[in-house]
């Protein structure tokens, strides 16, 4: 698919590697022309997301109506507070031909907006002409882009009131490691927020890991209730060999978390 990031941060260059990687053709519009110009070539963000590449594949511009060319899917990740001035830009520069052309728009900025207190949603209804709720979809979950630009397993979930397009997106954008659930309860996935403690069951052999390295437990109750319920939930496997392979790999992502996070300077 032609595929249009509205972003270049570290969220939507994260989203442009991972959908390269399933030969999409993507194009990123990042709003300030410096830094386009920075991303072109040198094909990294080195504050937002240093060390991962930007495929050369990915077309960046700060030009949004060359952004936009082709476009079949949009994937909206400017910061939630500049989302109406985003679609502002984009509905000045394109004429409602080429808008109605785009056979769905998805929403991965997460938050409301602050002088209206509108839901994300709400916003792109008031800016996009013609936009209707079966053409929107909100991509959303416990997700880090450090995380899922290195293929670290990760569980979010696609929410639209048009289900046949929420699976669209579950089968163009999940990868071995970025698995996608799909939803019909778009305020509830928008507004979601998880704060209650819960009491998971831990497999056995991963319990025994955390026991040996406490850094590995650490790292697993940093996780907040609704991640840590998706991290299992990647763990449970019928087939024991599935099974052993998936904890394998949770141990080597808890680890892998740990040595992301920035270490005390010791004083």
């Amino acid at each position: 698919m032609n595929v249009t990031i509205l972003g270049g941060g570290s969220w939507a260059i994260a989203l442009a590697v991972m959908l390269t990687g399933k030969k999409h053709d993507v194009r990123m519009w990042e709003f300030n022309p410096k830094d386009a110009d920075m991303l072109r070539s040198r094909r990294e963000h080195p504050q937002k997301l240093p060390g991962i590449k930007i495929p050369h594949e990915v077309v960046i511009s700060s030009d949004i109506r060359d952004a936009m060319a082709s476009a079949e899917l949009v994937l909206c990740v400017v910061p939630s507070q500049t989302m109406r001035s985003t679609c502002k830009t984009l509905v000045a520069a394109l004429d409602r031909k080429s808008v109605d052309k785009i056979q769905g728009w998805v929403i991965a900025a997460k938050g409301i907006e602050c002088g209206t207190l509108k839901l994300m949603t709400e916003v792109l209804a008031d800016e996009i002409p013609g936009l209707s709720s079966d053409r929107l979809v909100v991509l959303s979950g416990p997700s880090l882009a450090a995380e899922v630009s290195r293929g670290i397993p990760t569980t979010v979930v696609a929410a639209s009131k048009n289900l046949d397009l929420a699976v669209q997106i579950q089968k163009e954008f999940s990868t071995d490691t970025f698995r996608i659930y799909t939803n019909t309860d778009v305020v509830g996935v928008e507004l979601r927020i998880d704060r209650e403690p819960r009491d998971l069951p831990v497999p056995p052999e991963l319990e025994r890991a955390m026991k040996r390295r406490p850094l590995l437990r650490r790292e697993f109750e940093r996780l907040p209730p609704g991640g840590r319920m998706q991290f299992l939930r990647f763990l449970n496997a019928k087939a024991p060999a599935t099974r052993e392979k998936r904890i394998r790999r949770a141990i080597e992502v808890l680890l892998e978390r740990a040595l992301l996070r920035p270490r005390r300077k010791a004083k």
